[in-house]
Order: C-alpha cells, then sequence, then structure tokens
C-alpha cells in the first residue's frame, strides 16, 4: 500500500474511503451486469497524519477524514 500524510491538519478519527474499479478501462456496466462496476466504503485506520491506503489498479477513490 501507498502511505499518504495530510499537511496543515490533524485526523481525528477513523476515515472512510470509496473505491470505484473495475478490471480494466473499457469496463463498464449494463443491463445483463447492472452493478458490474458499484462503488464500496471501506474504513480506514488513522495514526496521526498518516494513513496506509491499497490502491487498486484501473479505480476512482474517494478519501474521506475528519480533521482538527
Amino acid at each position: 500500500g501507498k502511505v499518504v500524510e495530510i499537511s496543515g491538519a490533524r485526523v481525528n478519527g477513523p476515515a472512510t474511503m470509496t473505491i470505484l474499479t473495475g478490471s480494466g478501462p473499457s469496463e463498464m456496466n449494463s443491463i445483463e451486469a447492472p452493478v458490474k462496476i458499484a462503488p464500496v466504503v471501506q474504513r480506514l485506520a488513522c495514526k496521526g497524519k498518516k494513513m496506509r491506503l491499497d490502491l487498486p489498479p484501473y479505480s476512482l477513490i474517494i478519501v474521506r477524514v475528519k480533521a482538527k
């Protein structure tokens, strides 16, 4: 995984990561498979200003954190 450091603030509590991913850039939903690509939400442990992320290929990732 990659280590991400947040500058300018301290993380306050756990973070959430929403991942939208597929097996390749041309993969898409269809009438036969309407949720083949769907968002998945995961909780992340944070320590101070750092968190470790596993970033899958062909993905869009949104990380939400509470900061002080």
